[in-house]
């Protein structure tokens, strides 16, 4: 869902180009619901016919040389993932120790809405059909200015 909500924007947007990134957002939101709804529902299914558990005797040449280096893998690191679970104290710390410090520089950034260098200038677009003729648009401007 995030990743169609980052498509929204280009939904809106107007003019030639919108119509043209429209296109492209829809084609790429349906994309990904199809490819979502494939890997929620067809994906299993498909691994479940496909994966069956096999006997040791069974088991083919892949299976021997790709279980050993997993084997080597996982041995090499238990001992890793052991420390970092009896260590889960000094984590705490740390974490704490950078949230604190997180805080603390945050108290020192700039808070607000409006950068110090505002010059208090508004600006607005307006936009009219494309037939428009230019006294036409000059008119509407200044109607728009008062």
């Amino acid at each position: 869902m995030s990743l169609i909500a980052v498509l929204i924007p280009l939904l809106f947007m107007g003019d030639i180009v919108g119509r043209l990134f429209r296109e492209f957002a829809v084609t790429l939101a349906v994309t990904i619901l199809v490819s979502a709804g494939v890997s929620l529902t067809l994906t299993p299914m498909m691994c479940a016919k496909l994966l069956k558990h096999r006997k040791e005797g069974e088991k083919g040449r892949f299976y021997d040389v790709t279980e050993g280096y997993y084997n080597r893998v996982i041995a090499f690191l238990r001992p890793h993932g052991e420390i970092r679970v009896e260590a889960s104290d000094g984590n705490l710390a740390r974490d704490l120790r950078n949230f604190g410090s997180h805080a603390a520089s945050l108290r020192d950034c700039a808070q607000g809405f409006f950068p110090v260098q505002d010059t208090g200038v508004i600006l607005g677009i307006s936009e009219a059909p494309d037939s428009i003729s230019f006294d036409a648009m000059a008119q509407h401007q200044q109607e728009l200015g008062r």
